[in-house]
């Protein structure tokens, strides 16, 4: 049971950490390219 548990809270910290990443970066290129934030994470999130 502690295994599934670690597991499962390893991969939400790792989702987390990912989730950080990413925004991180499409407000970089948004900023970047001046184009919206949210129509650059539209065509990249899928």
């Amino acid at each position: 049971m502690w295994a599934v548990v670690g597991q499962v809270v390893g991969s939400l910290a790792v989702m987390i950490a990912g989730e950080r990443f990413f925004v991180g970066g499409v407000e970089r290129v948004s900023e970047s390219l001046r184009i919206p934030a949210g129509l650059i994470a539209l065509v990249l999130t899928p």
